[in-house]
């Protein structure tokens, strides 16, 4: 719905550059942590419309191979 919150959040199997892994077109990076062997990004945007919200897919140079995910997620506001 319209005003609800679109969060992504992804994890990469491996070390990751924050610029590896950019937001899809139309969102911002959230939250970012780094370790030795796996990386996690957050991603999120308001919803300006109701509906589906299609599909989504990061920028970036990725990894070297296809060891991440990407859950989606919306979070109903409040509307009391």
């Amino acid at each position: 719905e319209e005003g609800d919150v679109l969060l992504l959040s992804q994890c990469f199997d491996d070390q990751a550059a924050k610029s590896a892994f950019l937001p899809p077109q139309g969102t911002d990076l959230l939250g970012f942590t780094n370790a030795s062997d796996e990386a996690g990004f957050l991603f999120g945007k308001r919803l300006d419309v109701s509906g589906n919200t299609g599909s989504k897919t990061t920028r970036g140079s990725g990894g070297p191979k296809c060891k991440d995910a990407l859950l989606s997620v919306v979070v109903n506001r409040n509307r009391n």
